[in-house]
């Protein structure tokens, strides 16, 4: 029997979620900090975004198609190429707040595009027979997230913004380091003995084959797009109920560590539970988060909402896996991570960029509203997405 990897999985989705945490959920933090503008926030976001929604189908191709752009290798260009931009951050703090939004956008691209790599990775200790529990080691992630969160907010009230990049430094060192341990038939993209076809080798061809599957993903970007508005607008949102820097550390802290609990039972959920459903129930409290964000009258009552985030985000964070994993051929498999990490990508171009301009013009409120009302629709679509769902071949 092949060795158990879910020790060694677990700490690169922490070191990745720690990352991710430090990223996106301080971007406006270390932003604001330099005097740069809402607007101008979402921007930067959305900017990053475009480029890795952009470069992440290729990459996905690139890994599937050429024995040459193994996950390891990808993985370690990424995750250098991060802790470069964030080195170079820590530098020049606060003297050229243009360079700085660059760079920042710059983590944003690579964060993004590693997302799909991660995931990719855990499906692939599966399906070449080692021992994984995926839901333990990305609820492990989700702890990553909340210590990130929850410490950021409190060491950038006593030390300033400049604590953000040192974190992401640690974050993607961890990683990087990671990468280096798992055997190579996991990390290799060399895998053609387990093909079961052709693949799909340009995007048309990858949608005509999965026709169904463009749908969902639609319904998933409407969906995102709320959801960066509460990711990404933390402070903002946090501000209005009365709170600062160290209140929406504590938010998100709260948020990641109620996601926890759903990820380390998903395991035992998803035998009795079908994924389609899984997925609905998620579409419908990502909504009931930002309705309970919009009418939460203070701080406390803000943190009671984060509740929500177990059945959300909870439930999409290892579904999706799962889901893509399972109506992919393996020879699709990584695309399929792609696209899917793509959509959160999308979701954030459209969320940063609508919602700073909505902070600017009509307030934090308005940008709820609007989230909402984007969020229902994309839940809607989601459902008709997943009606006839089916697994596909038994790899």
């Amino acid at each position: 029997m092949k060795k158990d990897l879910t020790l060694l999985y677990a700490i690169s989705e922490l070191a990745y979620w720690m990352g991710f945490a430090s990223i996106l959920a301080f971007v406006s933090m270390y932003l604001l900090s330099i005097d740069v503008r809402n607007t101008v926030i979402g921007i930067v976001i959305a900017a990053g975004g475009v480029l890795s929604a952009l470069t992440q189908p290729v990459l996905g191709t690139l890994s599937d198609r050429f024995p040459f752009f193994t996950i390891r290798r990808i993985l370690v260009a990424l995750a250098v190429l991060i802790l470069i931009s964030a080195a170079a951050m820590l530098l020049t703090h606060g003297s050229l707040p243009v360079f700085a939004c660059i760079l920042y956008g710059c983590c944003i691209m690579v964060l993004q595009q590693i997302q799909p790599f991660i995931n990719a990775l855990g499906m692939r200790c599966l399906n070449t027979g080692y021992r994984l529990d995926f839901g333990i080691a990305r609820a492990i992630g989700s702890l990553g997230y909340a210590l990130a969160a929850f410490y950021l907010g409190r060491l950038t009230d006593k030390f300033g913004a400049t604590v953000i990049p040192q974190f992401i430094l640690v974050a993607f060192a961890t990683l990087l380091l990671t990468v280096f341990f798992y055997p190579r038939a996991v990390a290799s993209a060399q895998l053609q003995e387990e093909r079961t076809g052709q693949g799909a080798n340009s995007v048309f061809a990858f949608f005509k084959k999965y026709r169904q599957f463009t749908l969902f993903l639609t319904g998933l970007i409407l969906i995102y797009f709320g959801h960066t508005l509460i990711n990404s607008f933390t402070l903002q949102i946090i501000e209005t109920k009365g709170g600062g820097n160290t209140e929406m550390g504590t938010a998100t802290s709260i948020a990641a560590i109620l996601e926890l609990g759903m990820m380390f039972l998903f395991t035992r959920i998803m035998k009795r539970v079908p994924m389609k459903t899984l997925l609905r129930v998620s579409g419908c409290f990502f909504t009931l988060k930002l309705v309970g964000s919009l009418l939460a009258p203070g701080v406390i009552s803000y943190y009671l909402v984060q509740i929500l985030q177990m059945f959300g985000w909870g439930i999409m964070a290892v579904a999706l896996v799962y889901y893509v994993n399972e109506i992919m051929a393996v020879e699709d498999c990584v695309k399929g991570q792609a696209y899917a990490t793509m959509t959160y990508t999308v979701g954030t171009v459209l969320g940063a960029w609508i919602g700073g301009s909505l902070i600017d013009q009509s307030g934090v409120n308005s940008m709820l509203i609007c989230g909402i009302l984007v969020s229902l629709v994309g839940t809607l679509i989601l459902f008709a997405g997943t009606a006839t769902y089916r697994k596909k071949d038994a790899i």
